[in-house]
C-alpha cells in the first residue's frame, strides 16, 4: 500500500475511529482533500456513507460548480 494510506488507515485503526457497520457522513467541499477522503472511505469499505455538503454561495458561480460536482459525486 501507499505509505499515506498506510498511515491514514492505522490512524483509523488505532483509535477505532469507525467501527464496523457505523453510517458515517463526509463532508465534501469539491476540493482535492475532502474528494480523496472520501474515495478513500468507500474504498475501504465497512461504513456507510452519507455525503454532506453545504453551499454558503460565497464564492458565486464557484460555490455553484463545486455544489454541482459534489452532486454528481455523491450519486455515482
Amino acid at each position: 500500500m501507499i505509505p499515506v494510506l498506510d498511515r491514514i488507515e492505522n490512524t483509523i485503526l488505532r483509535y477505532n475511529m469507525i467501527p464496523p457497520g457505523i453510517r458515517l457522513g463526509v463532508a465534501v467541499s469539491g476540493g482535492a482533500d475532502s474528494v480523496f477522503l472520501l474515495h478513500y472511505l468507500v474504498a475501504r469499505g465497512g461504513a456507510s456513507i452519507t455525503v454532506l455538503h453545504m453551499n454558503h454561495g460565497l464564492r458565486g458561480a464557484d460555490s455553484e460548480r463545486d455544489s454541482d460536482f459534489v452532486r454528481e459525486l455523491a450519486s455515482g
